[in-house]
């Protein structure tokens, strides 16, 4: 293919042209106005622009020129793509990346032992190097100086004294060892623009070009003859504006903008809903036959949002672009890796513990611990510590276990498991080499049965081969956990590289906001538009404050801000028809508040419902394959009836419990107790009431075993409830609301138990927490039941039930048949020890009262009967649902038809 070039080579093209910030394809009509397919051929071509998918698009973009087959391409990088480029081809330098860069600082600060920085402070260090290598590259000496004059400030002088002073011993090291930062590309680079032939340079959106940047232009604009230079028509382009034109670049008239496209702004209660939202809207303008290709929805917090998109757009049927690729971090898998080494590093905290024993991604975990570790350790008080876990178990077992017909095979496997998961730990956690940390981490998730898809495991392993690699590098044989693990983390925040697919037009994208710039979009969809997030919440810089650094020209806070907006307005011209605007109210219980840039902008009305809803949401609305609520089960059937009455014949042990359950609803007791839908414990936020009774019980049953003087018994009770309150770790709130419950009410405690000495009854240890069992031979049935307490004198007994929770009408129940545990439990005691009852009732340390029913006889008598009639109820298969008071908060409520 000929190219007429006659009137190029005596015109040069230098040319500034401003880009309205609403202009769909303004790059491709620029350069077709200025006839580049005909004065250059592609190969004569360098594009350069900061964003690596701007520059992808860019080639197309520039080859769809071209009317005809072109053998070569045009070169389109990003600047720093472009600096790396030349290095690698005219230097022997390795590079050292971000990750390299704190190793060897590590290794620089533990040579300098007078310094006042430690590892903590690496990614301080860090950032200081990477803000200095693009905005101030030279001079580093002066700044320590400067820092006196502007701030008045002699720590602050000495801190960015020793602080310059080891970035440049780094950069000595880096030169002894032929490396090169990546953050020194840029500068190393002048030396090599030489080598570029390219005719034409196209610079597309530098309208804040960094120190470092202007000076690899300068060297670029003098080599390359011709040059087009394309920035935003806007104020924030200001500075990138005047260095373009020190360059006398003549400028384009700069057309006018399409019309702003209408826009909406609508809050909603959750992130959860705002995407709902959006996902509805997608599928409503599908219906009016909008493509997917002409659809974008932008987040600034795409990580957060990102498993919310996949979720919800997959419910309404859509298929999301996403253009951040998963981190290996975002995987459960891989976030369990870190969760051992944080649980080991912060003192084995209960939740840290939990979370790890539950992973599904641990498969060798034990049942039993999976079971029972969160229930008994949220009883037991464990909060966090060593201690608190190695002496789990090892004096009394836990009275959830008690009844448990494999109580000692589970205490045994939770303490064995235990035990060797804080030793394995703690070994990680031990002063170690990387290579030896490694090797222990791959011996705990072998032991753990750590599973993972195989291209994670490889993922992960090549991390850890690199995290060797940067020690050696460094010449560090040791680290601390702490920072082991934190870089850990930095490495983990790798892409998982994908090849490169097709775009498909069915997917709509989903895009950060980086990724925005330049698209042709008709319909753009801005969620997460809330305070903290868009824009972003600055960061305080502890080595330079802000007078600091507008002083030596770095980025402020007012710049950040400055940015946030032009992206703003950039958004808000973006779309040719129409922009969404959403931010969700609440996350969790914290409220959100929206961005700033909406705070002047009053919210639009409730959007309207679309009536689009996705397949479960459908299923809710019009249930089809849902039976109705039943009321009650009346098994008639004879092979039902045998099952029954086999399962529950005469050597079935009854629970007390269970039978005033069934006594109060039937149907409730086929649920749970027949079909064995037990419901799940609601998680709390206060343990107070949970823990309280199993507390109170634990002391009052070591404080009678130890037969207390009755004078002196309410001391007794203190000093048990503290060494109770100790052994368990509790959280210091909770600790101090149970000591003042307690404390109101140890004098009436003292009282009754004086009173009851006095009247002669005595406390027998055995009869403390009894387990009873009994048949009863006449009846045909076996109850069990377990009592709080029975005094004694002679041949005579009390029983009493110890409440710390209100026990209302306590008699009206007992005759009513609604509650029958105590009187059956006295029946059972008559029997089993021939004793006569003297009374029964309940110790309520709630109202500070004891309520007694004597004499018993009668309630026993009725206890009995009702207790027959359920039974006989049970193994008649007649479990119909009584509506009553108790279906208010009954659990099997969505099961039930009787409200």
């Amino acid at each position: 293919m000929t190219r007429n070039t006659s009137n190029t080579r005596n015109t040069p093209l230098r040319l500034l042209a401003r880009r309205p910030l609403c202009s769909p394809g303004f790059t491709r009509k620029l350069l077709s106005e200025l006839k580049i397919a005909e004065r250059f051929a592609p190969e004569e071509i360098l594009y350069l622009t900061p964003n690596k998918r701007r520059a992808r698009s860019a080639l197309f973009e520039i080859l769809s020129l071209y009317r005809g087959n072109v053998m070569q391409t045009p070169t389109c990088l990003t600047i720093q793509t472009l600096a790396e480029n030349l290095v690698r081809a005219n230097s022997q330098k390795g590079i050292v990346d971000e990750r390299d860069r704190r190793f060897i600082l590590l290794k620089l600060i533990h040579e300098s032992r007078d310094l006042m920085f430690r590892e903590e402070h690496l990614g301080l260090l860090s950032t200081l190097y990477a803000e200095l290598r693009r905005h101030h590259p030279e001079g580093w000496a002066k700044i320590p100086p400067l820092a006196r004059e502007v701030i008045f400030d002699t720590d602050t002088e000495l801190r960015l004294k020793q602080a310059v002073e080891l970035l440049a011993r780094y950069d000595k090291y880096l030169e002894e060892q032929g490396l090169i930062d990546h953050e020194a590309l840029l500068e190393e680079a002048v030396a090599e623009i030489f080598s570029l032939s390219q005719k034409l340079l196209i610079l597309e959106g530098y309208f804040e070009p960094w120190r470092v940047e202007q000076n690899l232009f300068d060297a670029i604009l003098d080599h390359v003859p011709e040059v087009v230079v394309i920035i935003p028509d806007d104020p924030l382009a200001a500075k990138g504006e005047r260095f373009f034109l020190s360059y006398k670049l003549p400028q384009r008239p700069t057309p006018e903008p399409s019309p702003a496209p209408q826009s909406t702004w609508h809050r909603f209660p959750s992130r959860e809903d705002e995407v709902a939202a959006i996902a509805r809207r997608i599928c409503a303008l599908a219906e009016k036959g909008v493509y997917p290709d002409e659809i974008v929805v932008l987040f600034p917090a795409l990580e957060i949002y990102r498993p919310i998109v996949e979720r919800v757009f997959a419910r309404y049927g859509l298929n999301p672009r996403i253009s951040l690729r998963p981190r290996l971090e975002s995987f459960p898998a891989i976030r369990g890796v870190l969760d051992l080494l944080r649980a080991a590093e912060q003192g084995f905290r209960r939740r840290d513990v939990v979370g790890i024993c539950l992973s599904p991604n641990f498969k060798k975990v034990p049942e039993s611990v999976r079971r029972w570790v969160d229930v008994l350790s949220r009883e037991e008080g464990i909060i966090s510590g060593e201690k608190s876990w190695t002496d789990w178990f090892l004096s009394d077992v836990c009275s959830r276990l008690v009844d448990h017909h494999q109580a000692a095979k589970i205490v045994a496997e939770i303490r064995g498991f235990m035990g060797r998961f804080i030793k394995e730990l703690k070994r990680l956690i031990s002063s170690v080499s990387v290579e030896g940390l490694v090797k222990r981490l791959r011996r705990v998730l072998s032991w753990l049965g750590w599973e993972v898809d195989e291209e994670l495991r490889q993922g992960f392993e090549e991390i850890l081969e690199k995290l060797v690699r940067m020690t050696e590098l460094a010449g560090e044989a040791k680290v601390s956990p702490h920072f082991a693990r934190e870089t850990l983390e930095i490495l983990l925040r790798k892409e998982i590289p994908k090849p490169e697919e097709e775009e498909e037009s069915s997917a709509v994208r989903v895009m950060p906001l980086v990724e925005t710039r330049w698209l042709d979009v008709s319909y753009l969809f801005v969620g997460g538009l809330v305070d903290g997030e868009f824009p972003h919440r600055p960061y305080r810089d502890l080595l330079l404050p802000e007078r600091l650094r507008q002083a030596l020209g770095l980025p402020t806070v007012e710049d950040e801000f400055a940015n946030a907006e032009f992206e703003y307005r950039r958004l808000m011209a973006m779309a040719r028809k129409k922009v969404f605007l959403s931010a969700p109210s609440m996350e969790a219980d914290r409220p959100m508040i929206p961005s700033v840039f909406l705070a002047e902008r009053k919210e639009d009305t409730q959007p309207e419902d679309l009536t689009i809803y996705c397949e479960e949401e459908q299923q809710i609305l019009e249930p089809a394959d849902r039976g109705e609520p039943q009321e009650g089960v009346m098994l008639t059937d004879s092979g039902s009836l045998e099952l029954i009455n086999t399962r529950f014949g005469p050597k079935h042990p009854f629970r007390v419990t269970l039978l005033e359950v069934y006594r109060n609803c039937p149907y409730r007791y086929y649920l749970r107790a027949v079909l064995g839908l037990g419901p799940y414990e609601e998680p709390t936020a206060e343990p107070e009431a949970r823990l309280l009774g199993t507390i109170l019980h634990s002391v009052l049953e070591r404080l009678f075993k130890g037969n207390p003087d009755p004078q002196r018994i309410d001391d007794r009770l203190w000093d048990l409830l503290i060494q109770e309150l100790d052994r368990r770790r509790l959280n210091p709130f909770v600790r101090l609301w149970i000591e003042d419950w307690a404390g109101a009410r140890k004098d009436w405690f003292r009282d009754e138990e004086t009173a009851r000495a006095d009247a002669g009854w005595q406390t027998d240890p055995d009869w403390l927490e009894r387990n009873l069992e009994l048949f009863f031979e006449q009846e045909g049935f076996t109850l069990r039941g377990r009592v709080d307490r029975v005094d004694w004198q002679e041949r005579r007994a009390r029983v009493l039930d110890y409440k710390t929770g209100q026990g209302r009408y306590f008699r009206r129940k007992i005759r009513k048949g609604e509650s029958i545990q105590l009187p059956l439990y006295c029946e059972m005691i008559r029997r089993l020890q021939g004793a006569r009852i003297d009374s029964f009732g309940i110790y309520s340390f709630y109202d500070s009262k004891i309520e007694e029913i004597s004499p018993p006889d009668e309630s026993i008598l009725a206890a009995v009967g009702f207790a027959k009639e359920a039974i006989e109820g049970i193994r008649y298969g007649h479990f119909q649902a009584e509506g009553d008071q108790v279906c208010r908060y009954c659990e099997y409520n969505e099961f039930c038809g009787a409200r």
